[in-house]
């Protein structure tokens, strides 16, 4: 059972870090790219288990737990982005007409 759950882990990994540098660098903007990049991850990782994982109660587990973590991903990207939207709107950088006139 540790080793299922070992192998289960590396092939998450591995699924992951291949989906997230295998994208072309410098293409997309924003999280148009990330969210591609999970997709893709999340396939490769799905059908690696189905390759591999013989017991299908176990695929199941290891699917759901590959999902779990994509999610998690997922959800810190749009927290990331929501912090770093409010940074910008609301005074950081400081908004035209904050600082009063200068000019008289």
């Amino acid at each position: 059972m540790k080793t299922a759950k070992m192998l289960i882990l590396s092939l998450v990994a591995t699924a992951l870090v291949v989906g997230g540098c295998a994208r072309h660098h410098g293409y997309g903007t924003g999280s148009s790219y990330r969210e591609a990049a999970l997709e893709r991850g999340l396939a490769e990782t799905n059908d690696l288990v189905d390759r591999t994982v013989k017991d299908p109660e176990k695929a199941k587990q290891a699917k759901a737990i590959v999902q779990d973590i994509v999610n998690e991903v997922k959800q810190s990207f749009k927290k990331t982005s929501d912090y770093q939207t409010s940074r910008t709107t609301n005074g950081w950088p400081a908004r035209p007409g904050s600082w009063g006139c200068v000019s008289n």
